[in-house]
């Protein structure tokens, strides 16, 4: 007996074991699942992807035979001496470069304007013409003597002889880089000394701005003027848990999170069923795995030494042991179990009732033993007792007639 109860406490003790890991599982997974819940299933990021804007402005001048010049012409960078000049030519070109793909479109505008004191004129202007592109470029043309009779009368009105001859483009442009909108627009000025007599380059004064901030990045040549600017493009990614080594996406988490939880609570709850269900169909067992650590087992035992109290329940006399601080005597008797407290010449004992058995379990148990039928028997059960009981009456009579007849003679 003691040998299949300590077999029975190991079964008991390893399914309490896997029943508190399981516990523990579905909290560890609860957690996960709790940090991911609290987690978005994505996360937005912001990549910087840069682009450029350039501008560039150039100019050439067709000349006299035989002049300064040679047979060239006048070029960007030269001074321009317009007793020797045909015409004069100013083309500006615009350029947005990046390595990820731009979609735009704009438009582009050129003009050519003597500024003095405030006073200002139009000498030539184009547009502005719509492009589509990256690129797009404006011309203007101007003869030698058209441009003279604006100085001379500038001279007139105020005897200055020396202007501000301003090249003025206008860019502006929209559009998408990758999948950011982009806004640009260009408003440079590009500025020349001026008199009736000659033009001569100087540095070139401009603002470039954009949708987005740009940082300027002049060149060596007056002629040309770059910026770069950045574009913030939002990239959505998994948002991602890191476990260990490992690192999973949060929607993964949630599933494994919550699969895991329901399986380990039902087999928590399985494996305490099935501890409830041993305790419950062994009455010692139960008592045995509730008072393991404070129960001793007693061979041997005097009964008439002590005078008895029976208790009802085990735990009152768990109570007992408790007030007394002593432990719990397990008795093994001839025929029984019991358990009993000490308290001086009292002992406190407590016998578990007997095994309950399905009654229909047991006659049918003893029916098989005797090789009956239980079906036949139930069904002929009440006319056999009957006849039992009619024959008894029958013998009943004929005994008394037997005894009268003998009375009578």
């Amino acid at each position: 007996m003691d040998s299949e109860r300590g077999a029975s406490l190991t079964r008991l003790r390893l399914i309490a074991a896997c029943a508190a890991i399981a516990l523990l599982g579905a909290c560890a997974f609860g957690a996960l699942g709790i940090v991911a819940l609290s987690k978005p299933l994505q996360q937005v990021n912001e990549t910087a992807i840069p682009y450029t804007s350039q501008g560039t402005l150039s100019y050439q001048a067709t000349t006299n035979p035989g002049s300064i010049y040679g047979n060239g012409g006048a070029t960007t960078g030269e001074p321009l001496f317009l007793t020797a000049i045909k015409t004069m030519q100013f083309r500006y070109s615009f350029r947005l470069n990046s390595k990820a793909p731009i979609h735009a479109s704009g438009s582009i505008q050129l003009a050519l304007q003597l500024i003095d004191q405030g006073f200002s004129q139009t000498l030539v202007s184009q547009g502005p013409e719509r492009f589509t592109g990256t690129s797009a470029s404006a011309s203007l043309s101007l003869s030698a003597g058209t441009y003279q009779e604006v100085v001379k009368a500038f001279d007139a009105a105020s005897g200055a002889g020396i202007y501000n001859l301003n090249v003025l483009p206008v860019v502006r442009l929209n559009g998408t880089l990758d999948t950011e909108p982009i806004h640009v627009t260009l408003s440079s000025g590009y500025s020349f000394e001026a008199s009736d007599g000659f033009i001569l380059p100087s540095s070139s004064a401009g603002s470039l701005t954009g949708a987005a901030p740009s940082s300027p990045n002049a060149t060596s040549s007056p002629f040309v003027e770059a910026a770069t600017h950045t574009a913030y493009l939002p990239s959505v990614t998994p948002t991602r848990i890191a476990i260990g080594p490992f690192a999973i996406g949060v929607g993964m988490a949630r599933i494994i999170a919550g699969v895991a939880i329901l399986l380990l609570l039902a087999l928590a709850a399985v494996l305490g069923r099935a501890m409830r269900s041993a305790r419950r169909s062994d009455g010692p067992l139960d008592i045995a795995w509730r008072y393991q650590g404070n129960l001793v087992s007693v061979d041997e035992w005097r009964e008439g030494d002590f005078k008895i109290v029976d208790l009802p329940s085990i735990d009152g006399l768990a109570r007992l042991a408790k007030r007394f601080e002593t432990v719990i005597l397990e008795i093994k008797g001839s025929e029984s179990l019991f358990y009993v407290v000490l308290d001086g010449p009292l002992a406190y004992r407590y016998i578990p009732p007997p095994r309950r058995h399905n009654a229909d379990e047991v006659s049918v148990d003893k029916r098989l033993g005797r090789g009956e039928d239980p079906i036949r028997s139930a069904e002929a059960g009440p006319s056999v007792t009957l006849q039992r009981a009619t024959l008894a009456n029958s013998n009943g009579n004929s005994q008394g007639q037997q005894s009268g007849g003998r009375h009578e003679s």
